[in-house]
């Protein structure tokens, strides 16, 4: 698994390459970001998924 500082520029190159907008790239690291904050919220909360 990549952490966040190891994408270099160009890996985000590579994914223009590939046909993937600036659009697409920036929602995909927004999503990212949303999950893994609501991860951490769920956690500080003590927060379990249902079953």
């Amino acid at each position: 698994m990549a952490e966040p500082s190891s994408i270099t520029d160009a890996d985000v190159a590579d994914l223009r390459a590939h046909g993937w907008s600036d659009r697409i790239i920036a929602e995909i690291v927004g999503v990212v970001t949303l999950n893994l904050l609501t991860g951490a919220f769920n956690l500080l909360a003590g927060l379990q998924p249902a079953n």
